[in-house]
């Protein structure tokens, strides 16, 4: 059986780990890859390098403007999966089906979609109210599904919308020499502090102020504390990023609160924290909860839409603003060191047993397996 895979990231980041997991963990015997991206890039670049088929090629979104490009666009997809024997195309973004979704048809080749964000504005009953509606359309959670239910098409049932979670090789991410030390010397954590971390995309929606605030709080009850952000680079909003560079001056918290860019190297930045933080408003999974997880490392955050699913510990959880709680949860964890190891181990437990990646290629081996006995009645 050949997967299709269409991804306009090039990057492994936690949008494309699923992928990463299906072509890492599936059955050789039973199923072949390929891969098309919009440009070259270092996950591209990696899985060309394990003899991975891979593509480059713009991706356009069909307008009745410029039917030249359509029909250009539209051969090229017909010819990719008649030639290449394509059973499944993966869509790994939603919003690329109606760049697929025609040749799909015609080929009747079944398209599974990717939700990666929250459905809004009409865009679904747009995209998949047609005759070529997905096979399947994957959530990440079931905040994201509830988030999202007013705008799926009255064709598409209820059994092809499916919880599917997300996740990472965990096993490679953690299997790596400790580092602890070495990052926390980096840092200038002094004997006795106790680090705080968090790990975003440095946008409004993150309330990364919150975190800064927190730690503030900390310190002003007498905790020796340090916290960590780690974000930053391309997918930044430079204006946000300045914005926490001053508060942390105007807190007074230069010494306490270190913003260190955006890093490839996760394992370094888990294996030096004490607590993470999550105190984004809204994730649809929340892939840094569980990396932290998978490190053993205790999670007190926000509800933040998936978080709490992803934790499943009410106990660390706080409502969206709720800064009273996330100090009250942090100064316990502080105060109760083997609190904090016990609900560190039970995170790790719950991480890889639920998100680890042959868990994931497990999952899609069952919805492959099952999209195509349905395309076959």
């Amino acid at each position: 059986m050949k997967i299709l895979y269409i991804t306009h990231n090039v990057n492994l980041r936690s949008t494309t780990c699923v992928i990463d997991a299906a072509i890492q963990h599936l059955p050789e015997a039973e199923y072949s890859h390929m891969l098309v991206f919009p440009e070259q890039g270092p996950w591209q670049t990696s899985l060309a390098a394990q003899g991975i088929k891979v593509e480059v090629r713009a991706f356009l979104t069909p307008e009745k403007s410029r039917p030249i490009e359509f029909i250009r666009n539209f051969l090229y997809w017909v010819k990719l999966i008649l030639v290449n024997k394509v059973s499944i195309v993966h869509l790994n973004e939603h919003d690329n089906f109606p760049m697929i979704r025609h040749a799909a048809y015609v080929c009747r080749v079944p398209v599974i979609v990717g939700v990666r964000f929250v459905l809004e504005g009409g865009y679904a009953k747009w995209a998949f109210g047609g005759r070529d509606k997905p096979a399947k359309l994957l959530f990440t959670s079931q905040d994201q599904i509830n988030r999202s239910a007013g705008e799926i098409p009255a064709n598409i049932p209820v059994s092809d919308t499916l919880l599917f979670g997300n996740g990472r090789d965990l096993k490679q991410l953690t299997a790596v020499p400790c580092q602890r030390d070495a990052i926390r010397k980096s840092w200038n954590v002094t004997t006795g502090e106790v680090v705080l971390g968090t790990a975003s995309v440095i946008r409004r929606r993150k309330l990364l102020e919150d975190f800064i605030v927190l730690v503030g709080r900390l310190k002003g009850e007498g905790f020796a504390v340090k916290g960590i952000i780690a974000g930053g680079g391309k997918f930044a909003e430079a204006a946000y990023f300045s914005e926490l560079e001053q508060l942390i001056i105007d807190s007074g918290l230069q010494d306490n609160v270190l913003m260190i860019g955006n890093i490839n190297d996760m394992a370094p930045f888990y294996q030096g924290i004490d607590i993470f933080v999550s105190t984004s408003e809204l994730e649809t999974f929340g892939m840094s909860v569980c990396e932290a997880m998978a490190f053993a490392k205790p999670v007190i955050g926000y509800s933040g839409g998936s978080v709490a699913e992803v934790l499943d510990d009410p106990s660390c959880i706080a409502k969206v603003k709720d800064i009273d709680a996330l100090v009250e949860m942090a100064s316990t964890l502080i105060n109760e060191p083997e609190l904090a190891q016990r609900k560190g181990e039970q995170g790790k437990v719950r991480a890889f047993s639920h998100f680890d990646a042959p868990m994931l290629a497990s999952s899609l081996h069952t919805i492959y397996q099952q999209v195509l006995r349905d395309d076959k009645e």
